[in-house]
């Protein structure tokens, strides 16, 4: 299986299957300025980037759409105050599929005086008169405080499992100034509709900006974007022939040869209009790669040889009319093997890299109008081992203490160092760390990732136990568990922080 994620002209990110393309998962990509030009994702650290009209780089998680966090502080006024004491306020989680709302949770508390409630639920509910989601294991739950001599509101909870990306709706800001979110405090008594009452702050935000290009690209939308897997540089090229290499940690751009077909070439002395590029060997710790590119004009393929130099070679035709705007990328195992994936309009096909020539694999979703203009494999290791850096730092804590939660150095320093001294690579239990620390699964819920980069960046410092939950005591203290997990003791783990917790069972 190989998962891809296609950019579209409307600042969309769609997922799917390359053996079905037609069934796709929208992705909304927010938290970002500008227009997204292109995405590809990271070799060295597995993690999706993307350009905007901006010149801002972020990093895009295509899978934070189905869970995250959730959270805000207010002063609420004596009304909003009366409204919170009568229950008259909920929750709504509103998403792409699902607009009107697809979790609601009523905030009931008591009458007088603070406020400390925890675990209330929010499930499967439209706002009044909308389409009922359908059952699925969307879920979550909220805690909130509240500070009777400041009027102090606090709400903070997770969800997971959502069928679709968040979908920011409302005014652009509420009364605090909170701008428009996806997930809001309303005012309605159960079963009710109700105006937004506040804007809370979600964590999936998808894009978080990562650097600023020290020299602008005037490329446009039509552009080629692909990382260097052997040098850890980002490739840009324009149909403008502007050639970048980018340091995405930093921004920093190295201006490279303008693109030029090579003398004695098919197509020398013609202006090449490149505008999706893609390098083979795309996984890390690899030593040779090749960069690959599509002229959409002349509709072949191109070898970029030397790359630094933008001398462009002729492979061959693609054997369709390629579209301006179009997507490309190699999906590669340490093998050698490299399967190229195009698409146009909306569809995908194979490209065979010998040859140049295009094989229509089929459409994506079920849009015949739908324009793409990126195209990435998101999973660009296809091997066994898949080499994790949190991970990484969270078994060797001495690294953590030198490099904190820089995930680049840590990848750099496996390669470099870690293999030969058979350094771990995955020893550090974050579902046990979780359950260890039970204060983290009201901030984290299930999420092993924050839990790794908790205990890196906090954790190991605060002198955190990662091994005081026993799960052979929580099953021998609850026997419905032991019936039905056995001596599972990781399932066991596992449960206790996603349903255990908040179900007060004894451990």
């Amino acid at each position: 299986m190989t998962v891809l994620v296609a950019l579209t002209d409307d600042n969309r990110l769609v997922s799917f299957d390359s053996s079905n393309p037609g069934q796709t998962t929208p992705i909304a990509v927010t938290g970002i300025e500008g227009t997204l030009l292109g995405v590809d994702t990271r070799p060295a650290n597995g993690l999706l980037y993307g350009l905007t009209t901006a010149n801002n780089l972020y990093t895009i998680d295509p899978s934070s759409f189905d869970d995250g966090t959730f959270t805000g502080t207010f002063t609420l006024t004596d009304e909003e105050e009366a409204l919170l004491r009568n229950n008259n306020l909920y929750v709504n989680l509103h998403t792409q599929n699902f607009n009107g709302g697809e979790l609601r949770g009523q905030i009931n508390v008591p009458t007088g005086g603070n406020i400390a409630v925890t675990g209330l639920p929010i499930q499967e509910s439209q706002e009044v008169g909308n389409v009922v989601p359908p059952d699925s294991p969307a879920t979550g739950s909220f805690d909130v405080n509240y500070d009777d001599a400041t009027n102090r509101l606090t709400i903070s909870g997770t969800f997971d499992n959502l069928t679709s990306s968040l979908f920011p709706v409302g005014p652009a800001a509420d009364a605090e100034g909170n701008s428009r979110s996806a997930i809001h405090i309303h005012n309605g008594v159960a079963g009710q509709n109700g105006p937004i009452i506040r804007s809370l702050t979600t964590s999936d935000g998808v894009a978080t900006l990562a650097s600023t290009l020290s020299q602008p690209f005037e490329g446009g939308t039509i552009s080629g974007f692909d990382f260097n897997p052997a040098a850890d540089r980002l490739r840009l090229v324009g149909d403008n022939d502007q050639d970048f290499r980018i340091n995405v940690d930093t921004g920093a751009v190295i201006v490279d040869g303008t693109l030029a077909f090579a003398p004695g070439d098919v197509n020398a002395g013609i202006n090449p209009n490149v505008t999706a590029s893609a390098y083979t060997n795309s996984f890390a710790g690899t030593t040779s790669t090749q960069l690959y590119n599509i002229d959409t004009l002349l509709n072949t393929l191109v070898l970029q040889n030397p790359p630094n130099d933008g001398i462009l070679v002729t492979v061959g035709e693609l054997g369709l009319d390629f579209d301006t705007l179009g997507g490309f990328d190699i999906a590669s195992s340490p093998n050698g093997s490299n399967t190229a994936f195009a698409a146009s309009n909306s569809m995908l096909y194979t490209v065979d890299l010998a040859t140049g020539t295009a094989t229509n694999v089929g459409m994506i979703g079920d849009d015949a109008n739908l324009n793409l203009q990126g195209l990435a494999v998101v999973d660009p290791l296809t091997g066994d081992f898949v080499f994790d850096p949190a991970q990484y730092l969270a078994s060797n804590l001495d690294l953590a203490g030198v490099f904190g939660f820089d995930l680049a150095a840590a990848n750099q320093h496996y390669l470099q160092f870690g293999i030969n001294e058979n350094r771990p690579v995955d020893t550090f239990d974050e579902v046990r760390y979780l359950a260890s620390n039970q204060d983290l699964i009201g901030v984290f819920g299930f999420n092993p990732e924050f839990a790794t980069e908790h205990f890196v960046r906090f954790g190991a410092a605060e002198g955190r136990s990662t091994t005081s939950f026993n799960p052979v005591s929580y099953l021998n203290n609850n026997a419905d568990l032991q019936a039905f997990f056995g001596n599972d003791l990781d399932a066991a783990t596992q449960h206790y922080v996603q349903f255990g917790f908040a179900e007060g069972r004894i451990v």
